[in-house]
């Protein structure tokens, strides 16, 4: 007699031979019949083809953006191969380097630019909440600068400019504070670095940190001049720290002012720097550069350390609308 089965799906009797051969079940064969197997087979092809179907959108989109990023790719490949084709001298170290960014202020070479430019080249959009490359942030707030020389305020990124200018005076102003005290943490002093062999200030700059500064300058150092835009090379700080590394020397930092309100700091800097230049100081900042501002400083009778914010803005040592006069305003 022919053995038979029971089809666990349409519940019929049928003959072993009606049933696929399975070598791990107990009769050596599956628990549904031909019929049933080949047409769940079929409907299960079926699901897949109406899943194919409803995701052909979304491929189309993931294809898209990789033609777009491949489109990207090329032409940033292109922007390299024209900027390898051309080379430019870094305003800091003096040194030849190729163009890295497509920025307002590429004068730098990459490391001068981040140790001037950012601490870390990612910054936080505080209407997004999102991280964003420092490039991405608004050069400006209405008509004031928000970056000039190293002094970087993220006040919001590119695309959120018209979320910010939404916001209430008042959450303006918050965010304003907040990110200029992010920008300039508290403890701000001018200081100036003092030659070891004539005693006199051969530089001067800002920071919170006095100590780390220092030693940031000691082994900044470069045996060549220092070149400032189509301008002769000068005598700048890396190259004195060098002359004095020689010698065995090294300069000694003496805090000329502490800022009450941190942000101000970069007003304070250019007033010291100008004041140095009026009366006549050897110094080393790259200020010494432009022989037309340093004509105009020792033909100045400003006194550049107590008259007011806005005579210099009338004489045109501090540009109206620039990231100084942004700043000026704020309250300790």
């Amino acid at each position: 007699m022919e053995a038979t089965k029971q089809c666990t799906q349409c519940r019929e009797v049928k003959p072993l031979t009606d049933y696929y051969r399975h070598k791990s079940a107990p009769d050596r064969h599956i628990q549904i019949c031909a019929i049933c197997y080949v047409a769940n087979r079929q409907e299960c092809i079926r699901q897949q083809e109406e899943e194919w179907e409803r995701r052909q959108p979304e491929r189309e989109h993931r294809l898209q953006k990789m033609r777009e990023l491949q489109e990207q790719a090329e032409q940033r490949q292109q922007r390299e191969q024209r900027r390898q084709e051309q080379g430019h001298l870094c305003h800091d170290c003096g040194s030849k380097y190729i163009p890295w960014a497509e920025a307002f202020d590429n004068i730098y070479c990459q490391p001068c630019h981040t140790k001037h430019f950012a601490r870390s080249p990612w910054a936080l959009c505080p209407i997004c909440k999102e991280k964003k490359l420092y490039l991405e942030f608004s050069n400006y707030y209405q008509d004031y600068s928000l970056r000039r020389d190293g002094a970087n305020i993220y006040l919001y990124c590119s695309t959120c400019e018209k979320a910010f200018l939404a916001l209430s005076e008042a959450q303006q102003t918050f965010y304003i504070r907040s990110r200029c005290n992010l920008a300039f943490p508290s403890g701000q002093v001018i200081y100036g670095l003092v030659d070891p062999e004539s005693s006199l200030i051969r530089y001067i700059g800002r920071t919170h940190t006095p100590t780390k500064r220092l030693q940031k300058h000691l082994v900044d150092r470069c045996e060549d001049l220092t070149s400032f835009g189509d301008g002769p090379p000068y005598y700048g700080r890396p190259k004195w720290m060098h002359d004095l590394y020689v010698k065995g020397l090294q300069p000694t930092l003496k805090v000329l002012r502490e800022v009450t309100v941190a942000p101000q700091v970069i007003e304070w800097e250019r007033r010291y720097i100008y004041h140095g230049l009026q009366q006549g100081w050897m110094l080393t900042n790259m200020e010494i550069a432009e022989e037309k501002l340093v004509i105009r400083c020792r033909a100045s009778k400003l006194n550049f350390l107590q008259c007011s914010f806005e005579s210099l803005e009338q004489e045109g040592f501090i540009r109206k609308g620039g990231i100084e006069a942004f700043v000026h305003g704020l309250n300790p």
